[in-house]
Order: structure tokens, then C-alpha cells, then sequence
């Protein structure tokens, strides 16, 4: 039997994730944004926080 609910965390988690961290990357390349990959890489550890803090129950 599949595991509705871990999936529907483990998809949640993913989406946070890559909505977050690739909207900076986008961000940064499109609007120069960001003057170095510092801030990328802030942005990226960012996402992975909220998306284990969003999905810490499934």
C-alpha cells in the first residue's frame, strides 16, 4: 500500500524547495539582483529550512 501522506509531504517538501531556490537563481540571473553567490546560496538554505520545517509532521 503506498504511503499517501509521506508522498504528499516528500512532494511538498520538493516543491518548497525548488520554487525557492530556483526562483533566487532566476532572480539573480535575470535582474542581477545579487552581486555574488552568497546571497544564492543563503536563499538556497533558506529553502531547505522552510521546506523541512513545512513538512516536519509527514
Amino acid at each position: 500500500m503506498i504511503k499517501t501522506r509521506a508522498l504528499f509531504g516528500e512532494f511538498l517538501g520538493t516543491l518548497i524547495l525548488s520554487v525557492i531556490g530556483c526562483s533566487s537563481v532566476a532572480f539573480s540571473v535575470l535582474f542581477n539582483v545579487f552581486d555574488s553567490i552568497v546571497p544564492v546560496a543563503l536563499i538556497w538554505g533558506i529553502g531547505v529550512a522552510l521546506a523541512i520545517y513545512a513538512t516536519k509532521s509527514y
